[in-house]
C-alpha cells in the first residue's frame, strides 16, 4: 500500500513524538531513491527514522535491490548503530514478488530481500472494519480534516483507497477524453510492464496514437497534447493527479532533462492497470515508441522480455539490440536466444552481439562464448573473448571459473592468461570454498602465476568462520604445494576463529589438519573443546564429530562425546535411539553402544509412532537384541491405535519380522473389527496389509463391514485407491457401491484428484459413473491452477470422455488464471488432445498478458504483430539502431 494509503494523523503522530524524543527522518529519493539509498545507507546512525516510501522502488531495483537489502539487514542487526527505525509501504504485488522462492533451477533474484521482509509486513487491510472505522472518527475529531473528509465519504469500509483519491482516480481515468485516456493507457501499460517511474512524453505521444480508433485520431483536435496533459494532471481530493509532470531540480543532472519533460503516472491507477488491463497486449505504436525514446538499460532490458513473452519476436529482436547498446549487462543472453536460422540466415547477430556487448557480466561472455563457438563464428569468439578478458567483473571465483573454462574450450588462450591473471587480484574472498574451487580452474588452465598469487591473498584475507571452507581452501593448497600460503593461513590460527556449532564442518577441519600432519593447529582446535558446543539433540552432528575427533588421534575425546551422546539422548523418540545405536557401531564406539543400551530404550520408547519403532526393533534386531526386539514390538502391537490403518500395517510388519505369528492374527483380527472406516485411502491400505500378511479372515472381517458405505468422499485420489483395492480383491457389488456414491458426492473440485478419480472408475469398469463424475468435474472443476486443469483434460481424453474434455477446455480458454507459472502445461495439453479453437483461444490471451517465456512453436520463427496477426518474414539485418 502506497503512503497516502496510510491515515495521515498516524503518521503526523508517529514522526512527531519520534521528533521530540530527538529522532531525525531521511528519506533518500536523489538522485534516484535506489542510488540515495545505496549511498546513505552506511552513514546512519542512532535514532534515525529511514522512510523507504514505495520500497519496491529501493528492494525490487534491477541492479542496487539487492546490496540496498543487504545494507538494511546490516543496519538493523549491528547493536552499535541503533536505535533505528526502517519504515517502508509495498504494494501486495510487490511484496509477493520479493518474498517468493524461486522456482527449482533458477536464480534467486530477491534472497537478501525476502530474508529483510520476512516476519517483518504490516498488512494494510483492503477494507477497515467497523471498530477500525470508529477509532479513525477519534482521530479525525482530533482535527485531521483529510481523514475527517474521508470517513465522510468512504464506501464499504474501503477507507485506505479513499485517502488516497483511489476512486477518484479511476473516475476520471474512466470518463476522459480520448486523447487523455491514450496517454493513460499507454503509461499505465509502461508502469505494468516494469518499466521505471518517469515516463517521457515523446514516448507517451507517440504510444498513444495506437490506443486511439481511427474516428478518435481524425477527432483530435491540433493542441491535444496539450489539452489532454491539463486533463490527466488535474488533482482529486487528497492532492493526487492521474498522470503529473516531474519537476526537475536545477541541480539535477540526471539523463531526464536530456529526453525532455517525464511524467509519472498515480501509483493507484498502476494497480488498477495490472487488474484491468493484464490481458491486454500493447499496440504496435508502443513498442515503436520504447525503442525511440526509452534509453535506460533496465527499462530495455525488461521490455525484451515483456515481447517474447507476448510473441512480439520482431520487437524483442530490436529491443535487445538497444539493451545491449545501452550496455545492459545481461542483454546480449537475450538476443542470443532469439537467433534462429531463418531472421539470421547469414549468421550475422551472432557477431553483431559479439562486437557490441560489454561483456562485464561472466555469466552472460561465457554463453555467448559457447553459442557462438559452437555455431563457428572463430573471429567473433576472439574479439569477445579479449574483451571478456579485459572487463568481466571477476568478484564471484565460480562465474570467474566458468568463464575461464569456456575460454580454454574456445582455444584464446591468451584470453585464459589475461582472466587468470585479473581474476588472482579481484576475486573475493569471502567464500574460501569458492576461492579453493577458482584455484583448482586455474592450476588446471596452466595458470601457475595466478594460483600463486591467489593463493598469497586467500592466505592471509579469507574469512576464517567456517570450518568446512576454510578446510576446503587448505587443502586445496596442500595439493598445488603452495607451502607459503599453507603457512601464512595456519600463522592467522584457524582453529581460533573456527565457528564450532557446525560439528560436521569442524570435524572435516580437524580431518584435514591432522591428514596435513599440521599437530599444533589440532591441539589448538581441540582445546576449545569442540565436543561442548555439540547439539547433542542432533545425533547425526555429534556422530560426524566422534568421527572426526577418532580420525585425528583423539580417540579418547571421541569416546566421551560418545559416551555423552549416548547418556542424553531422547529415549522415547524410537527413530533418533536406532539412528545413533547404528552410528555408533558403525563408529566403533562400543562402550558407548552398550551405555545407550543399558538404558533399555525399548522399555521408555513413544509407541504412538510404529513407523518409528521400525527402526529401533531392526536395529536391536542387528545387534543381537533379539528378545528385546520382539518384546518392543509385542508392546506396540497392544498398545496400537485401531484407528489408524497404516499404523497396524507398519505393526504386521514388525511382527512379522520378529517371528510373532500369533500376536500377528490377533493385531489383525482387532485391526477389522476397530479400524476408523471414513479414510478410504487407509482402508485400502489396511486390506492390502491385511492380504500380504496371508490374514485372510481378518480381511473378510473387514469387508463385512462394507467400507464402501462409510467412506468419506471428500478426497478423490482416496476414493481411488479403495476402488482399486476392491476391484484387486473381487469385490465387484462393494465396488460399485462406491463407485456410484463417488460419481454423486465426490468433491471435484480440485481437478487433479478429481482426474485421477475418473481413470480409477474408468479403469475399474465403472463407466456410468465415469461419464457422470466427468460431467460434473467439466463443468465445475476449479481454474486456478493451470497445471491441474491440463491434468484433467489429459484424464478426460483418455478415458473416452470427449464431450465433456471439449466442455472444460472451452471453460479453460475463457477462465484459466493466466498468471500462474504453468500456462504452458495447459496450451500444450489442449493442442495434445485435439481442443485447437480453445487452445488458440487461450494461446492469445496468454499471449496478450505475456505469460509465455517460450512462445509456442505455432509463432516461430516470425512470432507475431501486437493485434495478434501472424507477422512476416523479417531478418536481423534490417535496420539497427545506431551505437
Amino acid at each position: 500500500m502506497p503512503a497516502s494509503s496510510l491515515p495521515p494523523r498516524l503518521r503526523m503522530i508517529s514522526f512527531g513524538y519520534l521528533a521530540e524524543h530527538g529522532w531525525r527522518l531521511w528519506h533518500p529519493f536523489d538522485p534516484t531513491r535506489a542510488e540515495a539509498a545505496l549511498e546513505g545507507l552506511g552513514r546512519v546512525g542512532p535514532r534515525t527514522v529511514v522512510w523507504l516510501n514505495e520500497s519496491q522502488h529501493y528492494l525490487a531495483h534491477p541492479r542496487f535491490g539487492e546490496q540496498i537489502a543487504a545494507a538494511l539487514h546490516v543496519l538493523l542487526t549491528n547493536p552499535a548503530r541503533g536505535p533505528v527505525l526502517v519504515l517502508g509501504t509495498l504494494w501486495k504485488k510487490y511484496c509477493d514478488a520479493l518474498t517468493a522462492q524461486p522456482d527449482p533451477g533458477h536464480q534467486d533474484a530477491h534472497a537478501q530481500a525476502r530474508a529483510l521482509l520476512e516476519g517483518r509486513q504490516v498488512t494494510v487491510p483492503v477494507a477497515f472494519t467497523n471498530d477500525q472505522l470508529d477509532n479513525a472518527r477519534e482521530l479525525a475529531q482530533s482535527g485531521d480534516g483529510q481523514l475527517a473528509h474521508a470517513l465522510e465519504h468512504v464506501r464499504d469500509g474501503r477507507l485506505a483507497q479513499t485517502l488516497a483519491g483511489a476512486p477518484e482516480l479511476v473516475r476520471r481515468y474512466e470518463t476522459a477524453s480520448p486523447g487523455a485516456r491514450a496517454l493513460l493507457n499507454a503509461a499505465m501499460d509502461a508502469r505494468r510492464l516494469g518499466v521505471s517511474l518517469h515516463l517521457p512524453l515523446g514516448f507517451l505521444v507517440q504510444a498513444a496514437e495506437g490506443y486511439l480508433t481511427d474516428d478518435e485520431l481524425d477527432a483530435l483536435p491540433d493542441q491535444w497534447v496539450d489539452q489532454a496533459l491539463e486533463e490527466a494532471g488535474t488533482v482529486v481530493h487528497g492532492g493526487q493527479a492521474p498522470l503529473r509532470l516531474v519537476r526537475t531540480r536545477r541541480s539535477d543532472q540526471t539523463t531526464s532533462t536530456a529526453q525532455g519533460p517525464v511524467y509519472r503516472l498515480e501509483d493507484y491507477l498502476e494497480q488498477h492497470a495490472n487488474h484491468t488491463r493484464r490481458e491486454k497486449c500493447p499496440p504496435a505504436s508502443f513498442w515503436h515508441a520504447v525503442e525511440e525514446h526509452l534509453t535506460d538499460p533496465d527499462d530495455l532490458y525488461i521490455l525484451v522480455k515483456a515481447a517474447r513473452n507476448r510473441g512480439l519476436l520482431w520487437h524483442a529482436v530490436r529491443l535487445s539490440q538497444r539493451a545491449i547498446l545501452a550496455r545492459h549487462p545481461r542483454a546480449a543472453l537475450l538476443a542470443v536466444r532469439l537467433l534462429l536460422p531463418e531472421t539470421d540466415p547469414d549468421q550475422h547477430g551472432a557477431g553483431w552481439i559479439a562486437a557490441h556487448t560489454v561483456p562485464t557480466d561472466p555469466d552472460t561472455a561465457a554463453f555467448l562464448l559457447e553459442k557462438l563457438h559452437n555455431a563457428g563464428q572463430e573471429q567473433a569468439v576472439k574479439e569477445l573473448a579479449s574483451r571478456a578478458a579485459a572487463h568481466a567483473n571477476l568478484t564471484q571465483p565460480y562465474a570467474a571459473a566458468s568463464l575461464l573454462k569456456k575460454l580454454r574450450d574456445a582455444g584464446q588462450e591468451q584470453a585464459v592468461k589475461e582472466l587468470a591473471s585479473r581474476a588472482a587480484v579481484h576475486a573475493d574472498l569471502t567464500n574460501p570454498s569458492a576461492v579453493a574451487f577458482l584455484l583448482e580452474k586455474l592450476r588446471d588452465a596452466g595458470q601457475e602465476q595466478a594460483v600463486k598469487e591467489l593463493a598469497s591473498r586467500a592466505a592471509v584475507h579469507a574469512d576464517l568462520t567456517n570450518p568446512s571452507a576454510v578446510a576446503s581452501l587448505l587443502e586445496v593448497l596442500h595439493r598445488m604445494r603452495q607451502g607459503q600460503a599453507v603457512t601464512a593461513l595456519l600463522a592467522r590460527n584457524p582453529a581460533v576463529h573456527a565457528d564450532l556449532t557446525q560439528p560436521h564442518a569442524v570435524a572435516s577441519l580437524l580431518e584435514v589438519l591432522h591428514r596435513m600432519r599440521q599437530g599444533q593447529a589440532v591441539t589448538a582446535l581441540l582445546a576449545r573443546n569442540p565436543a561442548v558446543h555439540a547439539d547433542l539433540t542432533d545425533p547425526s552432528a555429534v556422530i560426524s564429530l566422534v568421527e572426526g575427533l577418532r580420525d585425528a588421534g583423539q580417540v579418547r575425546a571421541a569416546k566421551e562425546l560418545a559416551s555423552r551422546a549416548a547418556a542424553h539422548v531422547d529415549l522415547t523418540d524410537p527413530r533418533a535411539v536406532a539412528f545413533l545405536l547404528e552410528k555408533l557401531r558403525d563408529a566403533g564406539q562400543e562402550q558407548a553402544t552398550a551405555a545407550l543400551l543399558a538404558r533399555n530404550p525399548a522399555v521408555h520408547a513413544d509407541l504412538s509412532h510404529p513407523g518409528k519403532v521400525f527402526f529401533l526393533v531392526g536395529e536391536l534386531r542387528d545387534l543381537g537384541q533379539a528378545r528385546t526386539a520382539k518384546e518392543l514390538a509385542s508392546r506396540a502391537a497392544v498398545h496400537a491405535d485401531l484407528t489408524d490403518p497404516g499404523a497396524v500395517g507398519v505393526l504386521l510388519e514388525l511382527l512379522r519380522h520378529t517371528g510373532q505369528e500369533q500376536a500377528m492374527e490377533e493385531l489383525a483380527s482387532r485391526a477389522a473389527v476397530h479400524a476408523d472406516l471414513t479414510d478410504p485411502s487407509a482402508v485400502a491400505s489396511l486390506l492390502r496389509d491385511l492380504h500380504g500378511a496371508g490374514q485372510g479372515q481378518a480381511v473378510a472381517a473387514l469387508l463385512a463391514r462394507n467400507p464402501a458405505v462409510h467412506a468419506n468422499l471428500t478426497d478423490p485420489v482416496a476414493v481411488n485407491f479403495l476402488l482399486k483395492a476392491l476391484r484387486d480383491m473381487g469385490q465387484e457389488q462393494a465396488l460399485e457401491e462406491l463407485a456410484s456414491r463417488a460419481a454423486i458426492h465426490a468433491d471435484l473440485t480440485n481437478p487433479s484428484p478429481a482426474g485421477s478419480l475418473l481413470v480409477a472408475l474408468h479403469q475399474t469398469g465403472q463407466a456410468q459413473a465415469a461419464e457422470e463424475v466427468a460431467s460434473r468435474a467439466a463443468a465445475h472443476a476449479d481454474l486456478t491452477h493451470p497445471h491441474a486443469v491440463a491434468s484433467l483434460l489429459g484424464a478426460l481424453h483418455r478415458t473416452g470422455q470427449a464431450q465433456a474434455a471439449e466442455e472444460l477446455a472451452a471453460r479453460a480458454a475463457v477462465h484459466t488464471n493466466i498468471h500462474a507459472h504453468d500456462v504452458a502445461s495447459l496450451l500444450e495439453e489442449l493442442h495434445r488432445t485435439g481442443q485447437e479453437q480453445s487452445a488458440a483461444k487461450f494461446e492469445r490471451r496468454v499471449l496478450d498478458a505475456g505469460g509465455l517465456a517460450v512462445p509456442p512453436p505455432s509463432l516461430w520463427p516470425y512470432g507475431r504483430h501486437p493485434d495478434g496477426s501472424p507477422a512476416g518474414r523479417w531478418t536481423w539485418e534490417e535496420p539497427r539502431p545506431r551505437p
